[in-house]
C-alpha cells in the first residue's frame, strides 16, 4: 500500500510479485484450481501478477501489470477489466 501511496511503482511490482508467490505457494486451496497453472505463468513470465481478494467463497482475483498490452496477449482468453491506470 505504501510503494502505491508514494507512486515507487518498482518497488510496487517487486512487493506484489513476492505476494503473489506466498499466496499461491500457501494459500493455494483457496485459489481456484482452474486458476493455479495461470498464475504460477504471471509470477515466471513477470507479465502479470496475480492477488486473491474478498473471502468467504465471495472473492475475486486481482492482477498486476506494468505492461498492459502484454498481460492481454498473456491472458487472451479471459476477460480484463483495468480498474486503475498508472
Amino acid at each position: 500500500i505504501d510503494n502505491f501511496l508514494h507512486g515507487d511503482i518498482k518497488a510496487l511490482f517487486s512487493n506484489t510479485k513476492k505476494l503473489s508467490k506466498v499466496v499461491l505457494n500457501n494459500f493455494k486451496p483457496m485459489i481456484p484450481e482452474q486458476f493455479h497453472e495461470l498464475w504460477q505463468k504471471g509470477i515466471e513470465s513477470n507479465d502479470y501478477y496475480l492477488k486473491l481478494c474478498g473471502s468467504g467463497g465471495g472473492g475475486y482475483i486481482l492482477g498486476f501489470t506494468e505492461d498492459i498490452d502484454k498481460a492481454r496477449k498473456s491472458l487472451q482468453n479471459y476477460e480484463l477489466e483495468v480498474v486503475y491506470q498508472f
